[in-house]
């Protein structure tokens, strides 16, 4: 499998991004032991099982899954689907109506040499989905770097590039962006090894 080669002054970036977080998660953990073990009620078996059942819950929080846990992938769009009106069921392939979205979601199918995977991205809630839809059409690649929040797409010919850490768009010329100054990743087979 080819592996992304995310430039050093990203990776720094993310990692100064994620020290919050993981500070966060040690201390409610901490606490979470200090309470079963403390407690004379619960058995030494039921402090441990206690204390993964608290990592689960945890691990699938949104502040946690999306910050800390978040992991860096790049995949090739197969399908795009917008979800304004249904939202997938965990843990199945149906969809149920939903009509109270406090955003935009739109579903990706995207495939790597590997697997095919799923990511469900939420936009602003009045993003003209018209217009997204040319940006994010089958066959181009898409580029996440996890701690990041940007979603970076690549076509056959790009005139400009986005910023994976800000979102801001760079004229082809740029190296590094001009708002935050990062190194813009231009094309991803100079930036994969295997």
């Amino acid at each position: 499998m080819k592996r992304l080669n995310v430039p050093k002054d990203i990776k720094k970036y993310v990692f100064k991004q994620r020290i919050p977080y993981v500070i966060f998660f040690l201390a409610l953990m901490a606490l979470i032991t200090l309470i079963c073990i403390s407690s004379k009620y619960i058995p030494p078996i039921g402090t441990a099982v206690g204390i993964i059942v608290a990592f689960v819950i945890f691990y699938d929080l949104p502040i946690f899954k999306n910050n800390l846990f978040d992991k860096t992938w790049v995949g090739e769009i197969v399908k795009v689907r917008d979800l304004s009106v249904e939202l997938p069921v965990r843990g199945t392939s149906r969809l149920v109506p939903y009509r109270k979205l406090s955003g935009t979601f739109i579903m990706f199918t995207l495939k790597n040499k590997d697997r095919k995977f799923k990511k469900i991205i939420s936009l602003p809630k009045n993003t003209p989905l018209n217009s997204l839809m040319d940006i994010y059409t089958p066959g181009s690649h898409m580029l996440h770097i996890g701690g990041t929040k940007q979603y970076v797409v690549f076509k056959e010919t790009n005139t400009s590039y986005i910023c994976p850490v800000c979102g801001i768009e760079n004229p082809a010329e740029n190296t590094h962006c001009f708002d935050c100054r990062h190194t813009l990743i231009k094309n991803l087979e100079n930036n994969t090894s295997t």
